[in-house]
């Protein structure tokens, strides 16, 4: 088991592959009907959004523009949200981790505003205005809980970073004080 997990952690792009076929797949088998669309539309939006998630790591920001320009296709083109949307809360989580601060921003903000637009475009059938902002704030808190995580996983990085440098300093200053000793008893060696 150890042998397949160090083999997972050498080669992320695998496993980010893996899941955008996944992720395909079931957008495949949920949206064969057209349920979510046209299919001629809406398969190459999923196909745009399984490939964020298999490219997530190589280009964060990258990916996030490009989960970005296919969610405002998504709406324009009248693509009901699917299992293909999932990729967006992945791209927000590894912007915030990973990314540049200006993308985490970005991503921040177009998560917390992706989740109301997508359900005043498509309501569900909700009738009254209560039930609709409580359906809003319920789709926005993925999107806020991916930034978090996201954000915390990046903190954690630098805190260990900067205790790694923080311990390499101490070592070489160590070696240094070493030397001077070492120096120092050779020189009242050599005076006595």
């Amino acid at each position: 088991m150890q042998r397949l997990y160090d083999f997972l952690r050498r080669h992320p792009m695998w496993v980010d592959g893996s899941w955008a076929v996944v992720l395909l797949g079931i957008s495949v088998v949920g949206g064969a009907s057209g349920g979510f669309g046209p299919p001629a539309v809406a398969v190459p939006l999923s196909l745009l959004l399984c490939l964020v998630v298999a490219l997530r790591r190589r280009m964060p920001e990258k990916m996030l523009l490009l989960a970005t320009a296919v969610g405002v296709a998504q709406l324009i083109t009248d693509v009901e949200m699917g299992p293909f949307d999932f990729a967006m809360l992945v791209i927000v989580y590894t912007v915030a981790a990973e990314g540049a601060r200006w993308a985490s921003r970005f991503a921040l903000v177009a998560g917390l505003c992706a989740a109301p637009v997508a359900h005043l475009r498509w309501p569900n059938g909700q009738t009254s205005v209560a039930a609709g902002i409580a359906a809003a704030v319920f789709m926005t808190v993925p999107f806020a809980l991916a930034w978090v995580l996201g954000d915390s996983i990046r903190t954690r990085r630098a805190y260990f970073a900067q205790l790694e440098e923080r311990a390499a300093r101490l070592e070489r200053e160590r070696e240094a004080q070493s030397k001077v000793a070492v120096a120092a008893e050779r020189a009242r060696i050599a005076r006595e």
